[in-house]
């Protein structure tokens, strides 16, 4: 049998950009594929993530520098052709330890096979210009308009920036997208079910994953070094599950005690159901709702791999109707409600150009529903989280406001962080956290 030939990694990140932009993909899940399926060395895996994601970051700005030196005519470039522009720019202007003749060269190769004929001569062209820049063209003067200045410099749609400065100002907006542009920190959470941290932590040594305690988040292991993490012994022996400090800190706010019962709205393919039954000691009952059905196979698939039995999985559409008898009562119910996820554009670069105001304007409708929904099955001296990753005050302060007018009896209850009570846990006001989450905790 012919031995597979392995794509380099240019070739690799140049089809994983053309994907998102064709099929509205994941770019960590199409990396993830890409790792599976090709024997990528350590430094091809890192350098494939550092390409797709840099380009998805900086993509406004690259294009920027692009149209500067085509004359305005990116719009008019075959896509396949653009993609490798914005490719060779990223590692001549922000990379570093890449060679100008390695960054050009190696995309002339590029345009040849995935190009046009002749886009080869645009390409060397367009990149050599770029590789004797002495300085970045100016940004849109400031005076004449702000908004496209931020918007250019940070690589973030206009309607946000406007949206961003309106509410928080421009220093605030400008910290806000500086913190997307960077790399999202990598973090697993430590299955105590089967091992400890300091246990995980050698196992993960071992296969060349360095990784330090999270300074915030007990049981989690931030990652330092080594990319190759769902493919390593240790994630598929079930030690360990990818999922940030934000997502872990929800389940530690629910708090859900072993042996109660529990209700996870949402649930998806259970990175927090398995938390929860983590904390529960895999003792109780956690009913798992989910609208997705393929979701809800993967949340059980990853029960059986953390050795988890206490979830139970249902699919429904769960702001429409929950299927469960009226008197049910659940000692803890948890709300990870679908948003915009503006919150988390440094994990996922590409959704920031996939997004639009409609979208905020559409979620709280849906997420007004789950609330409703939700609220008869709570025990008297229950408790019940609402959990959005975006920064948003309709998805989450208004939502939360609503629901508390129209339900008498129902109160915010405090939640401690850093040994300070608040009524609403905002992560990106915490310096300790990357994303932007919002958590609410009611009782009745």
């Amino acid at each position: 049998m012919k031995k597979q030939s392995v794509p380099a990694a240019r070739e690799l990140a140049l089809k994983i950009l053309q994907a998102i932009e064709t099929q509205n993909s994941s770019a960590n899940l199409l990396i993830l594929e890409v790792y599976q399926k090709y024997p990528l060395s350590p430094q091809d895996k890192a350098l494939l993530k550092e390409l797709v994601n840099g380009v998805l970051r900086l993509r406004l700005k690259l294009d920027w520098v692009l149209n500067y030196l085509t004359g305005q005519r990116l719009k008019k470039t075959h896509p396949a052709v653009l993609n490798i522009l914005r490719l060779g720019a990223y590692q001549l202007l922000f990379l570093k330890g890449i060679t100008p003749y390695a960054a050009v060269n190696e995309s002339v190769t590029l345009a040849r096979r995935y190009g046009y004929p002749g886009s080869n001569n645009l390409v060397n062209a367009v990149l050599r210009k770029i590789s004797t820049l002495k300085a970045l063209p100016a940004l849109p003067a400031w005076e004449e308009n702000p908004v496209l200045n931020i918007s250019v410099d940070y690589s973030h749609p206009e309607w946000l920036i406007r949206r961003w400065i309106k509410r928080w100002g421009v220093e605030k907006t400008k910290q806000i997208c500086a913190g997307n542009n960077q790399p999202a920190i990598t973090a697993f959470r430590v299955n105590t079910l089967k091992t400890t941290l300091a246990g995980c932590q050698e196992r993960l040594l071992q296969e060349n994953i360095v990784t330090a305690p999270h300074i915030s988040i007990s049981g989690a292991l931030e990652v330092v070094s080594g990319v190759d993490f769902v493919c390593s012994r240790a994630y598929q022996d079930g030690c360990i599950e990818i999922q940030s400090p934000c997502s872990q800190s929800v389940g530690q706010v629910l708090d859900p005690k072993p042996g109660q019962r529990v209700l996870d709205l949402c649930a998806g393919r259970g990175v927090k159901s398995t938390h929860l039954a983590q904390l529960m000691q895999n003792q109780g009952w956690i009913e798992a709702i989910d609208i997705n059905s393929d979701k809800l196979r993967q949340n059980q698939a990853n029960c059986r791999r953390l050795g988890i039995n206490t979830v139970h999985g249902l699919c429904a559409d769960a702001a429409v109707a929950l299927p469960i008898a009226s008197g049910q009562k659940y000692d803890r119910i948890l709300i990870d409600a679908p948003c915009s996820g503006l919150g988390v554009l440094g994990r996922y670069p590409e959704a920031r150009w996939y997004k639009s105001p409609e979208l905020i304007d559409k979620m709280p409708v849906s997420q007004g529903k789950l609330l409703a929904q939700a609220a008869p099955y709570l025990a008297n001296d229950g408790v019940l989280v609402y959990a959005t990753c975006s920064l948003e005050e309709e998805e989450n302060e208004q939502v939360i406001e609503g629901f508390l007018k129209t339900h008498p009896g129902w109160q915010s209850a405090p939640i401690i962080t850093d040994g300070k009570a608040c009524n609403y846990w905002h992560s990106w006001t915490q310096k300790d956290f990357s994303d932007g989450f919002f958590v609410a905790k009611l009782t009745r």
